[in-house]
């Protein structure tokens, strides 16, 4: 039995729970005797006016329980007229029934009581009472806490707080601060999440009366002595750790933290939920949903990392099944429940979201760089059955013009599901798989092969691994045997052991020297778990959410150090924190093939984003029920085009776009051809989520600054900093509303330019993904047309390019490798290109340069699509070099380095290396730039193009002391110049700015006048 918890009253269960039933006296305890009152007003309604006997269905949640779902001592049958359970009529629709708790129930002395669970019901359960929502009425219950102050003592390893019940032990990782409780007797437990090291410093401590005010490297605390509660402050106060309470052994307890009551949460792992989780109960259990498709709370990637709009992050240490619940909006609790270890979490905060998952990732690990085919399209499906089946597909797929980075095997690879935990392949149905793989692989398709963690009785491994004691085990230490497994009797092995799993990795090592592209490790949650099962590491729940991380880090660690030279690619169905670091690409599991199924992938992508897991992805399409469905399967793949990972899969109906009409093929063509044109800048993506914590996926107010309603979008989202998708997500929808952040925004196919903090209806056929690029951003982009990754040669690239705002310039990265070698990073082999673009007045550039080069650079064919200009620039410049605009398209193919405008978008394209490249241009006449500053002057050069005896004449309205600035549009200065202005026209030579004009290159300048607190610039031109 679980030792007994300590608990005080928070709020565990939905803020609904207290308008449908409410408890006297409030702070009851497990030995109270209380009056329950259940109004069938509230809630679900699902009894209001109803005039027979009403009955409560009622049991506890305790510190055994899973979640609110999993009762315990249930009282009465359901369905059965108990007098025990029926309660008294007040008054219409109001009804109460007293009891003791611990009697009524049956609770023994050594099992503590969370909460308790109501149904309420007529006599036969035909007609129920619940909350609006329909989940089970739950109601908290009061505990105690014995941790009193006493002492504390600041060291290297911590600040050390002595309390009665034993110690509370804070450290500080620079960008975050740890706590950690520590019953009398208990010791630090290893951690699987985070692999930062604290400073080693002790804090700057200083103690007054009932508080210590503690320093750190970035976050402060104040400990108030009693009761006892620590503040993270940041600047402002962050959070508060406001009670907290163990078990008596120490395995185990709850505990509260202040949540802003305005602040939206997010993370968790996978939650199909919206995207903001206030007023939900989350269970931190790994658990399949077949065939789910919306509002199911936990998923296969139970994550304790979350994350507020007030910038604001909570990692909660402890792998052991539990529980989060977030109160509901203007309520202020962030509960957290462990059912085993010690209770420790961290806390850190920043500016922006940014730096939140920056800081996340330094505690809990970064990803490494993806295989580049892993960012191509992936086809899939339960399953190809044999190898001429495999190779059709394929071949159709190429004879058909789409784009194919890899194919996937499912189990019939092996002999199909009751030769599960075989890794030797069928002959029969792949009779030459060497062949296969590498007939594939000279198409450019790498070849996925799933593997799972159990094995059936007929495997052929099965004897030899019970025999070495490496299945989980029932209590006499024999194999556990699932009997009626879903693929045949199987035991499941046991990951926790470090020699079953060093038994283990010679099986994929030969499986990697067959030179598959990558794995798929299915039903990792694990999927059938028994509470029962033992494993060498501890119990079925003390190894649950870690099994499919040592399943992973074992895989990885093993192929990086004997395959040196490859990246490792795992397709991983489930996971814990810190999943990313061992080169897992997680699904969100079997979807059901519907749009309710697709509304719920943009959240659970996101969610996961926040949780530190950034290459989140689905079954695209769906993976089961419902019917072929076009519309449904192109908007799929749409959305799949802008996901980490781009991979369609499904069983029951066709998977692949061949076999759907001529019409939906184009649509998916386009989606898949789209991918593969973002490639360069997806691949820089990945590489800032591998250096950076950044994920590609981000949410609509990762970069605001303030609360807006972008905290709750989980319709659209940011891919990257310069790009947003809005998929279409309903059925016979062809627009859609978009919601635009701050600054200006152009729509991607056309150019068409709006202003931000508003929201626009787009305009969203069939085969159309609404995507806008911000302004001053950059997409750079593959223009060889690609069929798969492997012939990316970086040599033909475009790069679209929306004009910095006035006074703004913007930076972006291009990174490039072999998309092969895992150390590239560390080693440094690769490049690294600078893009910046900047705008004074009406004269803007845009700089390219390579800032880290450490390759042989091709002569690469560049081309900039530049938005956001109303007009064609009269003069424009590269490297100093003037080039005209080209009269039509065709002669601008024609030439290099040439420009040409079309009317909407300005294209510029050369030959380029690795020199830097400055381009210059404005979009107004040649020969006046006039602003008008708030006082009416005016300033005028003539003549320009400048010259020596170019002259600047200002209309001043009042005598003023004037500053000019003549300077490039990189910011460079020429000259200077002080002149005291009357009122009237005024001249100045511009010689007397600068003394070199004629000397100076061709190009665009700008003079710069100021007059107190107003500015006007003018664009110049000069034509040497």
């Amino acid at each position: 039995m679980r030792v007994i918890l300590l608990l005080v009253a928070i709020i565990f269960s939905s803020v609904l729970s207290a308008q449908v039933v409410w408890i006297d006296p409030a702070d009851a305890t497990v030995d109270s005797t209380i009056t329950v009152y259940f109004d069938a007003t509230q809630g679900d309604q699902g009894l209001m006016g109803f005039t027979e006997n009403v009955y409560v269905h009622t049991g506890v949640i305790t510190t055994e329980s899973y979640g609110n779902s999993d009762w315990k001592h249930v009282v009465a049958d359901w369905g059965a007229d108990d007098p025990n359970v029926l309660m008294t009529r007040l008054e219409t629709n109001l009804y109460s029934l007293s009891y003791n708790i611990r009697s009524f129930y049956g609770i023994g002395t050594d099992e503590t009581v969370l909460k308790l669970a109501f149904v309420f019901r007529n006599v036969d359960g035909s007609v129920t009472a619940r909350n609006a929502d329909g989940s089970d009425i739950i109601v908290p219950l009061q505990l105690n806490s014995d941790w009193v102050y006493q002492s504390f003592s600041n060291t290297n390893s911590g600040l050390i707080i002595q309390t009665s019940g034993g110690q509370v032990v804070l450290r500080d990782y620079t960008q975050a601060i740890e706590t950690e409780i520590l019953p009398s007797g208990n010791t630090s437990e290893p951690s699987y999440a985070i692999v930062a090291e604290p400073t080693g410093y002790p804090f700057s401590v200083n103690e007054t009366g009932n508080a210590i005010f503690v320093e750190g490297e970035q976050m402060d605390l104040t400990i108030q002595k009693s009761p006892l509660k620590i503040y993270y402050i940041q600047n402002d106060t962050v959070t508060a750790l406001k009670s907290f309470f163990t078990s008596d052994n120490g395995s185990g307890g709850l505990l509260t933290l202040d949540l802003d009551a305005d602040a939206k949460l997010y993370g968790g792992g996978s939650r199909a939920v919206p995207f903001n989780l206030r007023g939900y109960s989350l269970d931190l259990y790994n658990q399949a949903h077949y065939g789910y498709s919306a509002n199911v709370n936990n998923l296969n990637v139970s994550i304790p990392v979350f994350v507020s709009s007030e910038k604001v992050a909570w990692i909660f240490d402890n792998h052991h099944p539990g529980q989060v619940a977030v109160s509901g909006e203007g309520m202020t609790d962030l509960g957290y429940q462990a059912n085993g270890g010690n209770l420790r979490f961290f806390v850190t905060a920043g500016d922006d979201l940014n730096i939140v998952s920056s800081n996340i990732s330094n505690l809990i690990g970064k990803a490494p760089l993806p295989p580049m085919w892993g960012m191509g399209f992936i086809q899939s499906r339960y399953g190809y059955e044999t190898q001429s089946e495999a190779e059709s597909i394929v071949s159709q797929m190429r004879d058909a013009d789409f784009p194919m980075d890899a194919l996937v095997l499912d189990l019939y690879w092996f002999g199909g599901t009751n030769r599960m935990g075989d890794f030797d392949w069928d002959l029969s149905r792949f009779p030459n798989p060497d062949q296969m793989i590498s007939t594939l692989h000279n198409q450019g398709v790498e070849t996925i092969l799933i593997t799972e963690p159990y094995f059936t009785l007929e495997s052929d491994h099965y004897n030899t691994i019970s025999s070495l004691g490496y299945f989980a085990k029932q209590e006499n230490g024999d194999p556990f045997v699932l009997w009626g497994f879903w693929a045949g009797d199987a035991s499941l092995f046991d990951m926790s052991s470090p020699s079953a799993r060093d038994w283990l990795w010679p099986k994929y090592e030969n499986l990697l020297n067959q030179n598959i592209g990558g794995l798929w490790t299915d039903l990792g949650e694990p999927e059938t778990h028994p509470a029962e099962m033992t494993h060498e590491s501890g119990s079925a729940a003390d190894v649950h959410n870690i099994f499919n991380n040592l399943w992973a880090e074992m895989i990885f660690e093993n192929a990086q150090s004997m395959f040196t030279h490859r990246r490792m690619f795992n397709l991983t169905r489930s996971g814990y924190t810190g999943m990313q670091r061992y080169g897992t690409y997680p699904w969100s599991g079997d979807i059901q093939r519907s749009f309710d199924g697709l509304r719920s992938q943009i959240p659970i992508m996101l969610h996961m984003s926040i949780s530190g897991v950034g290459y989140m992805h689905s079954d695209l399409g769906g993976f089961t029920g419902g019917g072929q469905n076009s519309e449904l399967y192109t908007r799929w793949l749409e959305l799949g085009a802008f996901s980490p990972i781009m991979r369609a899969h499904g069983t029951g109906v066709p998977t692949e776009p061949i076999f759907y009409d001529t019409q939906t093929q184009n649509y998916v063509r386009n989606a898949i051809n789209l991918r593969y044109d973002f490639l360069p800048y997806n691949y820089t993506l990945a590489w800032e989520y591998s250096t950076l914590g950044i994920p590609l996926a981000r949410p609509m107010n990762y970069y605001a600054n303030s609360p807006s309603v972008l905290d709750d979008l989980g319709d659209q989202y940011l891919w990257g900093k310069d790009v947003l998708v809005a998929p279409v997500l309903a059925e016979g929808v062809t627009e859609r509303l978009v919601y635009l952040p701050d600054g200006k925004w152009a729509n991607y196919y056309s150019g068409q330019v709006w202003n931000g903090n508003t929201s626009i209806t787009a305009n969203a056929p069939l085969g159309t993904i609404p995507v806008y690029l911000r302004e001053g951003g950059f997409i750079v982009q593959s223009q060889e047309n690609l069929k798969t990754t492997k012939q990316y040669q970086s040599d033909s690239i475009q790069i679209k390019h929306f004009i910095s705002a006035d006074g703004q310039t913007s930076e972006q990265h291009w990174y490039h490798d072999n998309g092969e070698d895992p150390n590239n990073l560390l080693s440094g082999n690769y490049d690294l290109m600078t893009l910046t673009g900047n705008t004074i007045g009406t004269a803007s550039s845009i700089t390219l340069e390579v800032t880290e080069n450490n390759l042989t650079a091709p002569e690469r064919r560049m081309e900039f699509k530049v938005y956001g200009l109303n007009t064609p620039p009269e003069q424009l410049a590269l490297n100093d070099h003037t080039i005209a605009l080209s009269s039509s398209q065709s002669a601008y193919n024609q030439s290099l380095p040439a420009a040409y405008w079309n009317g909407t978008f300005l294209y510029v394209h050369f030959n380029w290396r690795d020199t830097t490249i400055n381009i210059e241009f404005d979009s107004e006449p040649a020969g006046l730039d006039l602003i008008t500053d708030r006082n009416g002057s005016n300033v005028l050069v003539a003549p320009n193009p400048i010259y020596n005896h170019s002259v600047v004449q200002i209309w001043v309205d009042q005598p003023a002391e004037y500053e000019f600035a003549l300077m490039g549009v990189d910011g460079k200065i020429y000259g200077k110049a002080n002149s005291y202005l009357f009122t009237g026209k005024q001249s100045l030579p511009l010689a007397n700015i600068s003394e070199n004009i004629d000397l100076m290159h061709a190009g665009v300048y700008l003079l710069q006048v100021r007059s107190g607190s107003n500015q006007e610039v003018v664009r110049l031109v000069q034509t040497n």
